[in-house]
């Protein structure tokens, strides 16, 4: 896929050779802060109406409600937080949802105490952009991936 114009998000804190030598962008949080990266990941792409509204109206439900609920969590409050500079996690969002498709991933969302909660963000952030049901694109929440990549 990078090959073909892919562009890679890695948000990890640690420094991986998929993240220093394959990544766009590496975004790496405090251990236990990703659901904090991925909450403001949704509030940009929200706010900045980057969204697919098309797909949202027509295949999915309670919008108004993840819109509300997500409408404090800016870049700069998850910017406190994680550690991740609040134009870095604007970055990530805005390519995510202006590229034709993307895959996101995250390793190891069970394992700290808000995965179940990063788990339901993805999930949001891959609804929302619309990556759902298309041709070449496999989104979720994987274990043993640790990667958003985004293809061109």
């Amino acid at each position: 896929m990078l090959d073909n114009g892919a562009e890679m998000i890695v948000i990890d804190p640690r420094s991986t050779r998929g993240g220093h030598k394959y990544a766009s962008l590496h975004l790496k949080p405090y251990p236990g802060t990703d659901l904090a990266v991925a909450l403001a990941l949704l509030n940009v792409v929200i706010t900045e109406e980057l969204y697919d509204k098309e797909f949202v109206q027509e295949r999915t439900a309670g919008f108004e409600k993840l819109k509300e609920s997500v409408k404090d969590y800016t870049p700069e409050w998850a910017e406190k937080i994680s550690g991740v500079p609040a134009e870095d996690i604007r970055k990530a969002a805005r390519m995510i949802a202006n590229k034709r498709t993307a895959f996101l991933v995250n390793e190891g969302v069970n394992q700290h105490v808000n995965g179940f909660n990063l788990a339901l963000a993805i999930a949001d952030l891959i609804a929302i952009t619309g990556n759902i049901g298309k041709e070449g694109v496999w989104s979720g929440v994987f274990p043993g991936a640790s990667a958003a990549s985004v293809p061109p």
